[in-house]
């Protein structure tokens, strides 16, 4: 491990690999790599501090949303600088004129399919210092769960559109979101029309 990162980062892989997500360094050639599929939707976070929050912690999230069809959707996780006792990760969604919104799809920990939405932490909460990076897939099952009043992945859709959607890391000093950003989509926003 190189010194840049701190010791419990073997924790965060081993944790984060038994939840479902897969974890690379920086320096991993395949970390940086990720195939999108032709016609998919594709949004980015830019993560930093959250609104009167001082974070150490710095990072990206993209969104990668196939044409029906064509599998999962995929989210690519990419966290640098520090962060000390990381709780979750989540992709929530801004009610106006609320700061903060409801969870609309979990990242970290990933939650079983089977089990109900609620929000789990890592416990012992995870520490990093460096660069963690995470892949991990949703489908419209993920987004109904959270989203039992409209479960439609039509309505996940039109909130990212509307950029009403963000990612939010949760931490023991700062339970409410530490690190944050809204996705902007990349023009489109859609998926291309299908001849009849």
């Amino acid at each position: 491990m190189a010194s840049s990162r701190a010791i419990s980062m073997g924790t965060a892989v081993a944790i984060l690999i038994l939840v479902g997500v897969n974890v690379a360094y920086a320096d991993d050639d395949k970390a940086d790599k990720v195939a999108v599929p032709a016609g998919s939707i594709v949004a980015y976070a830019r993560l930093g501090p959250a609104p009167d929050k001082k974070s150490a912690g710095r990072g990206s999230v993209q969104l990668i949303i196939p044409p029906p069809g064509m599998g999962d959707s995929t989210v690519v996780i990419s966290l640098a600088g520090c962060l000390e006792k990381l709780i979750m990760m989540h992709i929530h969604e801004r009610i106006p004129p609320a700061a903060g919104g409801p969870v609309r799809v979990d990242l970290l920990p990933r939650i079983p399919l089977a089990a109900p939405a609620t929000l789990q932490r890592y416990a012992p909460p995870l520490n990093y210092c460096g660069t963690l990076e995470g892949m991990t897939n949703f489908n419209d099952l993920d987004v109904a769960k959270w989203n039992t009043a409209a479960p439609s992945f039509d309505n996940f859709l039109a909130k990212l559109r509307a950029g009403l959607l963000y990612a939010n890391v949760h931490t023991v000093a700062n339970p409410g979101g530490e690190i944050q950003g809204f996705f902007e989509c990349e023009a489109p926003c859609a998926w291309p029309m299908r001849p009849m």
